[in-house]
């Protein structure tokens, strides 16, 4: 399947593509309690970006997928704001 050059979803898949890598780089930092919050939101970023990703090229293994990730890391981030809120 050929993708087009520099639509939107070349600069979505590359800021998708960044949270994903600043999710690791954090998660490396340190414990991860101490930066739960901070990975997960930048992992939320990624994941979504893709599905985003997914939806534009109506790809849909990157569809479901990316889908179940966000879902996932939309109940992560919600349990962990009741935590700390």
């Amino acid at each position: 399947m050929k993708r087009p050059d520099k639509d939107l979803s070349w600069y979505v898949k590359w800021v998708a593509a960044s949270g994903l890598l600043a999710s690791l780089a954090v998660r490396a930092m340190g414990d991860e309690g101490d930066y739960y919050v901070l990975d997960n939101t930048f992992n939320f970023i990624g994941v979504f970006g893709w599905l985003v990703v997914g939806l534009l090229w109506k790809d849909k293994s990157i569809i479901l997928s990316q889908t179940v990730g966000t879902a996932m890391l939309i109940y992560v981030l919600y349990e962990a704001t009741k935590v700390i809120g």
